[in-house]
């Protein structure tokens, strides 16, 4: 038993300082996700892109992967009659942190290929930058921060997207309870 309580006492650290400054709200306010959107509006007769991220304070600041990397998701909803072409190797997030911008990785298999390697096949398959988005359907694009100890939620993403000539700023809607 005595072996448990220093474990005990690290979590219960853990959670007061993690806490420290955000009151314990009954109404689920400290689980709270911050969501940012944007829409690429087309005429009407063809339908809409939406693109949206989600993340919670917490879990952000507490969990990377390997050490090394923040993921944020961006999720593409594609409403329009039109395919959305997209292009790793050409396409852009920058993730504007308020004081600094930090790129974003669409590519991990590019730039960390070790990292890459090590995952398992259907993973890596789904973590991978898609190609396209087509009618009718929705992707995610997971943008990789080399930012492992980042603990504040980002005022916005600005998403390039080359084959349409087009940046997206994905800008904060407000907390919703999760």
């Amino acid at each position: 038993m005595s072996r448990c309580r220093p474990l005990a006492t690290w979590l219960t650290a853990a959670v007061l300082a993690l806490s420290a400054g955000s009151p314990a709200l009954g109404n689920g306010g400290k689980s709270k996700a911050t969501v940012y959107e944007a829409e690429l509006r087309q005429p009407a007769s063809t339908g809409d892109v939406r693109f949206s991220a989600s993340l919670e304070r917490v879990l952000f600041g507490i969990t990377s992967v390997a050490g090394k990397y923040k993921v944020i998701r961006i999720q593409i909803d594609n409403f329009s009659r039109t395919t959305l072409r997209l292009a790793g190797n050409r396409d852009r997030v920058a993730v504007d942190l308020g004081n600094r911008t930090v790129a974003g990785i669409l590519n991990l298999s590019s730039t960390d290929r070790a990292l890459w390697d090590s995952l398992p096949a259907e993973l890596r398959q789904a973590l991978a930058y898609p190609p396209v988005v087509e009618p009718g359907e929705q992707e995610s694009v997971f943008v990789f921060l080399a930012e492992p100890s980042l603990t504040a939620l980002p005022v916005a993403l600005r998403y390039r997207i080359d084959s349409r000539n087009l940046e997206l700023d994905l800008v904060e809607r407000g907390p919703t309870a999760e």
